[in-house]
């Protein structure tokens, strides 16, 4: 059995009043994800259960067959993964995001915004004044933060002290974009959410004169105003997958977290360019070949955009990657009427991404292949998943469903049972 999986995180949403209060999934016109599901079966998973904010990391955990509650590290665990930090075993690492702010006197005046492209010069010259701010004038939990790593605009900060960060709640900054941040600084545990929230409001401070940003402004750039601090995590380690499963996977993305997470597991990985969705699926379905599951993971249009971005990225996606992938799939033949046939099945799951949203909202997902089929037709929507009499949750168990369910002969993957 063959087994392929698109993961497009950020595509489920909530009603958008620009799209006359339907969501993008509702609006955008999706073929090939629309005979699928008409094929298959439609339901919704939980990908995000308690505690867990909806992060990208927690969902695509749980998609992978991996309870959070014991696998999860963390979004600054997989960040750091992704750049190749190394973190001890007692180290926690903090991700550190600089956002831009709304002009004074605005309409946005107040609300937390893209600052645009810092480059990684500005970037190390700013995360390193506000360290040196932070151990003078916060001190506390803060003394003795060291630099782990700096892209253009964020960094990732090491804790060398075993400080117990696990109750300490902090917001994902795509879900602080065009809010008042004032009101989402972190909490909970003090002093450490004390100290964090110090960290912030008094970096704001010496953001906001920093002859860095004095230049931009000059240069009509947007300026780097609040360090944002979030996601404390952990060294990213899991079980394999193929221990797991009985399984060989290959993962096809842009994004370097997801890429961590599948070298954690074991998996293949392929890097590219997000842009060339063509040559994703291509590679997937090459390496189908050779692997037993292939995941190819995309993220839909997020953020501030105009709606309709979202709605054109999905029709990209329908149309460049799920009819195609669907396709070579289907080379597998039809092992449930094909006794001969080594047969095949798809997933395909919308995440909610960190988009603002009712708390542990679930997801929609259809799956078709060998030994699925449903006796009620649905589209692929919010409204059609949560319509369904097919509810996964926790979303963890999703992956075991799809791969061994409604089996017959011995098909199915072989392998044990384990969180």
């Amino acid at each position: 059995m063959k087994y392929a999986v698109v993961f497009i995180e950020g595509a489920a949403d909530l009603p958008q009043e620009s799209l006359e209060d339907r969501t993008p999934l509702e609006t955008a016109s999706l073929p090939n994800t629309a005979a699928l599901a008409r094929a298959g079966r439609v339901g919704a998973v939980l990908l995000s259960p308690e505690p867990f904010a909806s992060t990208a990391d927690v969902s695509l955990l749980s998609l992978l067959g991996y309870d959070p509650v014991c696998h999860d590290p963390g979004p600054a665990g997989v960040r750091a993964a992704a750049w190749g930090v190394q973190l001890g075993g007692s180290e926690t690492a903090l991700c550190l995001d600089l956002l831009g702010e709304g002009e004074p006197g605005g309409d946005e005046e107040g609300l937390a915004r893209d600052s645009g492209v810092i480059g990684p010069g500005e970037t190390s010259v700013l995360v390193k004044d506000l360290l040196d701010l932070w151990n003078c004038h916060v001190g506390g939990p803060c003394k003795g933060w060291a630099i782990g790593g700096v892209r253009p605009g964020r960094a990732v900060l090491i804790d060398t002290a075993t400080a117990d960060w696990s109750k300490v709640n902090t917001t994902p900054p795509e879900c602080v974009m065009w809010r008042d941040w004032s009101t989402l600084t972190p909490h909970g545990r003090a002093p450490l959410a004390d100290a964090l929230e110090a960290c912030v409001r008094q970096g704001t401070s010496l953001l906001r004169s920093h002859e860095i940003n004095v230049t931009r402004r000059e240069q009509g750039l947007g300026p780097a105003l609040i360090p944002w601090l979030w996601g404390p995590g952990r060294v990213l380690s899991l079980p394999p997958f193929r221990e797991r499963f009985g399984l060989r996977g290959a993962m096809f993305c842009a994004s370097e977290e997801a890429a961590a997470v599948a070298r954690a597991a074991g998996w293949e990985v392929d890097l590219l360019d997000a842009e060339d969705l063509t040559r994703i699926t291509a590679r997937a379905a090459r390496a189908i070949r050779g692997v037993d599951l292939v995941c190819v993971h995309l993220h839909a249009a997020t953020g501030p955009a105009d709606p309709l971005d979202k709605v054109a990225s999905l029709q990209q996606i329908d149309s460049r990657v799920v009819g195609p992938l669907a396709a070579a799939m289907e080379q597998f033949g039809n092992s449930d009427k094909d006794p001969g046939a080594v047969g095949w099945r798809l997933l395909l799951a919308a995440g909610r991404g960190s988009a603002p949203a009712p708390a542990q909202a679930m997801s929609p997902f259809l799956m078709t292949g060998a030994w699925i089929r449903s006796l009620v037709a649905r589209g692929f929507s919010e409204a059609a998943a949560e319509a369904s009499d097919l509810q996964v949750s926790p979303g963890w168990e999703l992956m075991e469903y799809f791969l061994r369910s409604g089996m017959v002969g011995g098909k199915g993957a072989r392998g044990r049972r384990a969180r």
